[in-house]
């Protein structure tokens, strides 16, 4: 018994490496409920995208093939949006549009389309387009929304929403995200160097030792103290106001705080003065991540002040919280003491937090071809003791070649597999093997390729797999066995009768009889 279950595991598990391999790389949309999908995206400091799209839209059509498959934009949206389809049809049983719809006075349909919709995680609209986008205009369009995102709100939602595990959706900052300096598990009033506006948190523990430094003075531009700060000095982050020029975002009344704490902040953090007190810079890092600013550097400096002090709860949270990515030294003191997050977080929280961090610098290495940083992702994988790493290995890896065009590597990575494993899904095989007709050049490998649909059609003779073997014919240079591959799959449409499109097919019949009556007239 127990042998006929751990053989079935490993079923499941090669056939899931197996759709990875197939499937194609692109923006990932997420079927879910509205309230989870907000969740989501809070959990995460994400922006949710929607696209609302028809059976019948040439235009959103497009956007699947040539839009939402590009490696720039791809990297952009998954790195920054959590997104999700809707199917608008007249004749559509997706009802999930409806209950969109209902959280909001604003209209959120459009004649056009695809409409491409833009929130933030509290489910206010920020922008709405219509019609077909080209690559430039839709990136475009999404770094507008995460450089500016409260230009123009749209629309806020009627009501707040419960996610399906009956937990509210915290539509405030998280605990995690606050702007303030740690106190023990108690509330604490902020007052700002500025006004009278005040913000009460709730924040996790601190060691009492940290209030034992004086406490750094800050001061407003408009406020100058006498304090006076070395001006050579480098300085994280060092980049403009975000408030002062006509180009940065225009924020709601309520965030106009926390850019003003964060704009004095720049100007006195400086990593070499070692009097600066930790629970500055805790606020710094954590204001920055709320904001979506970097906060790598700064994250690193404090892990550096604080070497002595890791083992303590508060330093343990700090490094969970900031464990996102692989670009701070967070991620290699989590993954060291995995364990103990998994006792404490849950396995499957940590799981998931680990792979997220991993799949966010893999859309980074691909962004910026990187190799010995997808190299660091890579040994991550191996470190974290995930279940079932190899199937997220052989993902990541899928990844990262098909991001950065990479065929050669791609394709001796599924070839090695394809020969490891028996593989009897023939829709499985002929993704696979269409995937090299588009993109491999080399004729071992077309090869290997022809062999897989050829296996396809053995187990299942229909349009779509006989139509990728004349493809796959036509790279191997034989114009005469594609042209009765292409015929097969024309007859086996019309026998099925099922509404299949072969203008596909009579267009490479079409093509192929015209090169054959160019040859035959030279």
């Amino acid at each position: 018994m127990k042998r006929l279950i751990l053989l079935i595991s490993l079923w499941f598990c090669t056939a899931c490496l197996w759709q990875l391999a197939a499937q194609p790389v692109g923006i990932n949309f997420y079927s879910d409920s509205w309230a989870n999908l907000l969740q989501k995206a809070n959990a995460e400091g994400k922006y949710v995208f929607v696209e609302l799209y028809g059976d019948n839209c040439v235009h959103c059509h497009n956007m699947d093939t040539f839009v939402f498959t590009h490696p720039n934009v791809y990297v952009l949206y998954n790195q920054h949006f959590v997104s999700t389809k809707i199917n608008y049809s007249s004749d559509s049983q997706d009802f999930s549009y409806y209950e969109l719809a209902a959280s909001y006075s604003h209209d959120l349909s459009g004649d056009i389309l695809p409409v491409l919709l833009y929130f933030d995680s509290k489910g206010d609209l920020l922008r709405k387009d219509t019609g077909g986008k080209s690559i430039s205009e839709f990136m475009q369009i999404g770094q507008q929304v995460i450089d500016n995102p409260y230009l123009n709100v749209l629309a806020k939602m009627n009501k707040p929403l419960v996610a399906e595990n009956e937990v509210s959706i915290n539509y405030g900052t998280p605990t995690h995200y606050r702007a303030t300096s740690p106190q023990d598990e108690m509330e604490k009033e902020v007052k700002y160097t500025q006004g009278s506006e005040r913000v009460t948190t709730q924040v996790p523990p601190v060691p009492d030792v940290i209030y034992t430094q004086p406490p750094l003075v800050i001061t407003t531009p408009e406020q100058p103290g006498n304090q006076q700060q070395p001006q050579n000095m480098p300085r994280l982050n060092e980049s403009k106001d975000v408030r002062s020029t006509k180009s940065v975002a225009v924020v709601p009344p309520q965030m106009e705080i926390d850019y003003k704490r964060l704009n004095e902040l720049r100007q006195y953090f400086r990593p070499s003065d070692t009097t600066i007190n930790r629970n500055t810079i805790l606020e710094y890092a954590y204001l920055l991540k709320k904001l979506h600013q970097a906060f790598n550097e700064v994250v690193n400096y404090y892990l550096k002040l604080e070497k002595d002090r890791l083992y303590t709860e508060h330093n343990k949270n700090f490094i969970y919280d900031f464990a996102i990515n692989l670009e701070n030294q967070a991620i290699d003191y989590l993954v060291s003491d995995i364990q103990y997050y998994k006792t404490r977080k849950g396995g499957d929280a940590v799981n998931r937090q680990v792979k997220n961090a991993i799949n966010y610098t893999v859309l980074t290495a691909i962004r910026e071809k990187d190799r010995k940083l997808f190299a660091k992702a890579e040994q991550v994988i191996y470190r974290s003791h995930l279940p079932n790493y190899e199937a997220f290995l052989f993902e990541m890896r899928s990844l990262f070649y098909q991001g950065i065009e990479d065929w050669s590597a791609y394709s001796k990575m599924v070839s090695r597999y394809m020969e490891e494993n028996t593989i009897s899904d023939p829709v499985i095989l002929n993704d696979i093997a269409l995937k090299f007709q588009r993109n491999v050049n080399d004729k071992k490998m077309l090869k290997k390729a022809i062999g897989w649909v050829q296996e396809s059609i053995r187990i299942e003779n229909e349009y779509y797999n006989n139509y990728t073997y004349a493809l796959l014919l036509v790279r191997m240079n034989e114009p005469q066995k594609a042209y009765a591959a292409a015929q097969n799959a024309i007859v086996v449409a019309q026998m099925r009768n099922n509404g299949t499109d072969i203008s596909p097919a009579m267009q490479l019949l079409d093509r192929l009889r015209s090169e054959q009556r160019n040859y035959n007239a030279d």
